[in-house]
């Protein structure tokens, strides 16, 4: 059990990582204002933070409600 949420965690982290790098390319790419540019970099990384967070939580929950 412990194995397939280590597992199901580490693929969360994974599709976060590769989304978050694609954003910041397309933003780089087609966002022309530096400004905007800045702001949007900064508000995918915060989403990124937040999501890997609630992961983390949510993992912790279902071990410690099975313990």
């Amino acid at each position: 059990r412990d194995f397939c949420l280590s597992r199901g965690l580490g693929d969360v982290y994974k599709r976060q990582v590769h989304t978050t790098h694609g954003l910041q390319v397309v933003i780089e790419d087609y966002v022309h204002n530096r400004k905007a540019e800045m702001i949007s970099l900064m508000l995918i990384k915060a989403v990124a933070a937040f999501l890997s967070v609630a992961a983390i939580v949510s993992v912790l929950r279902i071990v410690f409600a099975g313990a």
